[in-house]
């Protein structure tokens, strides 16, 4: 009982905070694109029960790429572009809806939500629009080892931020596999700063990693 009031709290905060913003896509949500009648907030991404496995209560398919990843000679997480790996974690969640190859409305325990305008995946003309082709995108989805940071550190690129202070910068931030994701530079439950940044400076944004 005490997990089911603390779960409904959480998702009431949730939803608090997401209403205001672009990934409020209800009948009452503020961005242009949005239902055409579905006046819950949550069920585009997240749903009580019948749900996946991908993140907690998830009402989404999983996109299926494959992806075109960023890769620059620079880069020493992975050797080359077509071994860079393709998105995982939260990145895939997000991408569910910005690729553009899964409809918004498109859930899991719900079926297709109506989407006004005849909207059925993201538009390419959208600022969210990312597509399959990542390769202009920063990097997302890769381990940082400590290893990987010192030899980063010992070529004289641009320096790395030690993996523990990455882990725990509350501005951008590694997953638990300490890989970066969308979601460490982005929160999807509010937007006060614009562009779903954790914060309001995007120098500090890039300094939470580089320095």
């Amino acid at each position: 009982l005490v997990f089911g009031l603390l779960l409904v709290g959480a998702v009431a905060n949730s939803q608090q905070s997401v209403v205001d913003t672009k990934h409020n896509l209800s009948i009452s949500g503020p961005g242009t694109i949005r239902a055409v009648a579905e006046t819950q907030v949550c069920v585009f991404c997240h749903t009580p029960h019948n749900s996946t496995t991908q993140a907690p209560l998830w009402n989404r398919s999983d996109p299926g790429g494959p992806y075109q990843m960023y890769w620059s000679p620079t880069m020493n997480a992975y050797p080359s572009a077509g071994s860079a790996p393709q998105p995982n974690g939260s990145t895939k969640l997000c991408l569910s809806c910005h690729d553009g190859t899964i409809a918004l409305g498109a859930t899991v325990a719900s079926g297709t939500i109506p989407m006004s305008g005849g909207i059925t995946t993201m538009p390419t003309s959208s600022g969210g629009y990312l597509g399959t082709d990542l390769s202009g995108h920063h990097p997302v989805s890769f381990q940082v080892p400590t290893a990987l940071v010192a030899e980063n550190n010992a070529r004289g690129d641009v320096p790395l931020k030690s993996v523990a202070e990455m882990r725990s910068n509350p501005i951008a931030f590694l997953d638990t596999g300490d890989r970066i994701q969308c979601a460490s530079c982005h929160d999807p439950h509010q937007d006060p700063f614009g562009g779903f940044l954790r914060s309001p400076n995007e120098d500090d944004t890039c300094l939470a990693c580089h320095s």
